[in-house]
Protein backbone atom coordinates (compact mmCIF):
# COMPACT_ATOMS: atom_id res chain seq x y z
CA UNK A 1 0.00 0.00 0.00
CA UNK A 2 1.51 3.41 -0.95
CA UNK A 3 2.44 5.73 1.87
CA UNK A 4 0.00 8.61 2.22
CA UNK A 5 1.30 12.14 2.74
CA UNK A 6 0.12 14.05 5.77
CA UNK A 7 -3.02 15.73 4.42
CA UNK A 8 -1.24 18.43 2.40
CA UNK A 9 -2.57 17.25 -0.96
CA UNK A 10 -6.12 17.22 0.40
CA UNK A 11 -5.76 20.71 1.86
CA UNK A 12 -4.49 22.11 -1.44
CA UNK A 13 -7.37 20.57 -3.38
CA UNK A 14 -10.06 22.33 -1.35
CA UNK A 15 -11.35 25.70 -2.46
CA UNK A 16 -10.63 28.31 0.23
CA UNK A 17 -13.48 30.27 1.74
CA UNK A 18 -14.17 33.80 0.50
CA UNK A 19 -12.61 35.30 3.61
CA UNK A 20 -9.49 33.14 3.18
CA UNK A 21 -9.14 34.23 -0.46
CA UNK A 22 -9.40 37.88 0.55
CA UNK A 23 -6.79 37.42 3.25
CA UNK A 24 -4.24 36.04 0.77
CA UNK A 25 -4.37 39.08 -1.52
CA UNK A 26 -6.27 41.88 0.02
CA UNK A 27 -4.14 44.74 -1.35
CA UNK A 28 -6.20 47.88 -1.84
CA UNK A 29 -6.43 48.94 -5.49
CA UNK A 30 -5.30 52.56 -5.97
CA UNK A 31 -7.93 53.07 -8.72
CA UNK A 32 -11.20 51.48 -7.54
CA UNK A 33 -10.21 51.17 -3.84
CA UNK A 34 -11.42 47.55 -3.58
CA UNK A 35 -9.41 45.08 -1.51
CA UNK A 36 -9.30 42.52 -4.31
CA UNK A 37 -5.64 42.99 -5.25
CA UNK A 38 -3.78 39.70 -5.68
CA UNK A 39 -0.08 39.09 -6.41
CA UNK A 40 1.01 38.73 -10.04
CA UNK A 41 3.17 35.64 -10.53
CA UNK A 42 5.55 35.45 -13.50
CA UNK A 43 7.15 32.40 -15.07
CA UNK A 44 5.89 29.09 -16.39
CA UNK A 45 3.12 27.97 -14.01
CA UNK A 46 2.97 24.47 -12.64
CA UNK A 47 -0.18 22.69 -11.47
CA UNK A 48 -0.24 24.44 -8.06
CA UNK A 49 0.00 27.93 -9.60
CA UNK A 50 -2.68 27.09 -12.16
CA UNK A 51 -4.98 26.00 -9.33
CA UNK A 52 -4.21 29.15 -7.31
CA UNK A 53 -5.02 31.24 -10.38
CA UNK A 54 -8.34 29.44 -10.89
CA UNK A 55 -9.17 30.07 -7.22
CA UNK A 56 -8.39 33.78 -7.55
CA UNK A 57 -5.46 33.76 -5.10
CA UNK A 58 -2.93 34.95 -7.73
CA UNK A 59 -2.88 36.42 -11.23
CA UNK A 60 -0.63 34.83 -13.86
CA UNK A 61 1.53 37.50 -15.51
CA UNK A 62 3.21 35.47 -18.24
CA UNK A 63 6.61 33.92 -18.76
CA UNK A 64 8.66 37.03 -19.56
CA UNK A 65 10.02 38.70 -16.43
CA UNK A 66 11.21 42.32 -16.49
CA UNK A 67 12.37 44.48 -13.62
CA UNK A 68 9.51 46.89 -14.42
CA UNK A 69 6.74 44.27 -14.18
CA UNK A 70 3.74 45.13 -12.05
CA UNK A 71 3.32 43.25 -8.75
CA UNK A 72 -0.42 43.42 -8.04
CA UNK A 73 -3.60 42.86 -10.07
CA UNK A 74 -7.07 44.12 -9.10
CA UNK A 75 -9.68 41.44 -9.70
CA UNK A 76 -12.46 44.03 -9.72
CA UNK A 77 -11.24 46.63 -12.25
CA UNK A 78 -8.19 44.92 -13.82
CA UNK A 79 -5.68 47.65 -12.88
CA UNK A 80 -2.10 46.48 -12.23
CA UNK A 81 0.47 48.26 -10.08
CA UNK A 82 3.70 47.98 -8.14
CA UNK A 83 3.71 48.20 -4.34
CA UNK A 84 5.62 51.48 -4.52
CA UNK A 85 2.83 52.94 -6.73
CA UNK A 86 0.18 52.36 -4.05
CA UNK A 87 0.36 55.65 -2.19
CA UNK A 88 -3.03 55.30 -0.54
Amino acid sequence: MPKRQSGTATARARRPSTSARRAVGGQRCPVCRSRRGVPIVFGLPGPELLEASREGRIHLGGCVVYRENQQWHCQKCGYEWRSSDNLA
